[in-house]
C-alpha cells in the first residue's frame, strides 16, 4: 500500500471539494448552523431574583431571604422609585390579604414566573429550605444548546460521508475514473484516501462547534474519540451512495433516504422515554447521541464511555454488513 497514493487521493478530495457547491456546502454547513444555535440560544446562567420590601416588615425580609438578595425601602415611594432604578428587582408588600407583587414591567418571563412561585410559597407558608429537593443533574446546560450540539456532530459526519460519496460520483462524471484505473491503485489505497476526508471533517466540525457555542469545560479528549469512533457510518453511507449512484441526482436521492434513517433513532431519542430506548440499540447513531449526551452533560466515566463506544462499534460493523458488498464490488468495478 503507497501512502503517498492515500495522502493524494485525500489532496484530491480537498481540492474538489472547494470547487463543487454541494461538496462545499457539507463542507461549512455544521458551522454555519453553530453559528445559527449561538445566536438563538441564550447562553446559560443562573437567575437571581432580587427583592424589597419595607424595613419595618421584618418578618416579610426573614421569608425573602431564603429565596434571594432582600433590600428594604423606608417607605412605598423609595421602594417603587428603587423598582424603577434597578432591572430584575421586585417589590413585595404586605396586605390585608397576602401580598402583593410589584413589578415595572421589563422583567424577563422567567424572572416574573419564579417571583410568583415565591410569592404563593409565601401566601402558603411553605418553607423553602424543609420543602424544596435538590437533585444535580451533571453540567448546567441548556437543553436546546445539547440538542443543537449533538446534530451538530452527527450531521457533520454523515455530510463528511456525503463528501466522500459525491466526490466519488464527481469522478464518474469528469471521467476521472479513467485516470485512476491506468494507476496501480489499490481498492484498500482508494478506500482510505477518501476515508480521511470522513474523519478530519468530523473532527474539525466538532471542535470548532464547541468554541462557537461556548462549551468549553466539554472533555475534549471523550469527544474527539466518540466524534472519531461515529465517523465510520458516515464514510460507509458516503461509499454507498458514491458505488450505487449514476450521478448527482441519484446520489441526492440516496443521501435523502440514507440520511433520514441515521438521523431518525436521534430524533426518536429526545422524544421518547428512557426505556423505551432498548428498540433504538441497533442502530449506530443512537450510540454517538448517547456518548455525545453523557459527555456534554458530564455524567459519564470512562468506564461507562467505553461501554458505549463498544455498542457504537458493534452497531457499524452490523451496518457495514449489510452495505459491504455492495461497496466491495462498486470498488472493484470502480477501479475496473
Amino acid at each position: 500500500m503507497s501512502v503517498k497514493r492515500v495522502l493524494n487521493i485525500f489532496k484530491f478530495d480537498l481540492i474538489n471539494g472547494l470547487r463543487d457547491k454541494m461538496t462545499l456546502y457539507m463542507l461549512v454547513a455544521p458551522i454555519v448552523m453553530a453559528f445559527v444555535v449561538r445566536l438563538l440560544v441564550p447562553g446559560v446562567q443562573s437567575v437571581s431574583i432580587t427583592f424589597v420590601t419595607l424595613e419595618s416588615e421584618e418578618q416579610l425580609v426573614e421569608k425573602l431571604s431564603d429565596y434571594g438578595t432582600v433590600y428594604t425601602a423606608r417607605n412605598l415611594d423609595e421602594m417603587h422609585q428603587m423598582i424603577r432604578d434597578q432591572d430584575g428587582l421586585f417589590g413585595v408588600e404586605g396586605t390585608d390579604y397576602g401580598y402583593s407583587l410589584i413589578l415595572f414591567g421589563n422583567e424577563s418571563d422567567e424572572e416574573v414566573a419564579i417571583a410568583q412561585t415565591v410569592i404563593a410559597s409565601l401566601v402558603n407558608g411553605l418553607d423553602p429550605l424543609d420543602r424544596v429537593e435538590v437533585t444535580d443533574l451533571g453540567k448546567t446546560l441548556s437543553p436546546v444548546a445539547l440538542i443543537f450540539f449533538i446534530f451538530v456532530v452527527v450531521i457533520s459526519f454523515l455530510l463528511g460521508g456525503l463528501a466522500i460519496g459525491f466526490n466519488l460520483i464527481d469522478e464518474k462524471e469528469t471521467n476521472a475514473i479513467k485516470g485512476l484505473a491506468v494507476t496501480p491503485m489499490k481498492s484498500l489505497e482508494l478506500f482510505l484516501g477518501h476515508s480521511i476526508m470522513g474523519v478530519v471533517l468530523p473532527v474539525i466540525h466538532a471542535l470548532v462547534a464547541v468554541l462557537i457555542l461556548g462549551l468549553l469545560d466539554v472533555e475534549i479528549g471523550k469527544l474527539v474519540l466518540v466524534t472519531v469512533v461515529s465517523s465510520p457510518v458516515g464514510i460507509i453511507t458516503g461509499f454507498f451512495i458514491g458505488m450505487s449512484s449514476a450521478n448527482q441526482m441519484a446520489g441526492i436521492a440516496n443521501m435523502k433516504v440514507g440520511n433520514t434513517f441515521l438521523l431518525i433513532p436521534v430524533v426518536l431519542a429526545f422524544i421518547l422515554p428512557e426505556t423505551r430506548h432498548v428498540f433504538l440499540y441497533w442502530i449506530p447513531t443512537y450510540w454517538s447521541f448517547a456518548a455525545l449526551r453523557d459527555i456534554l452533560t458530564g455524567t459519564v466515566n470512562w468506564t461507562s464511555l467505553l461501554r458505549q463506544i463498544l455498542w457504537l462499534i458493534a452497531t457499524t460493523a452490523l451496518f457495514a454488513a449489510l452495505l459491504g458488498t455492495k461497496i466491495r464490488s462498486g470498488l472493484k468495478t470502480y477501479l475496473g
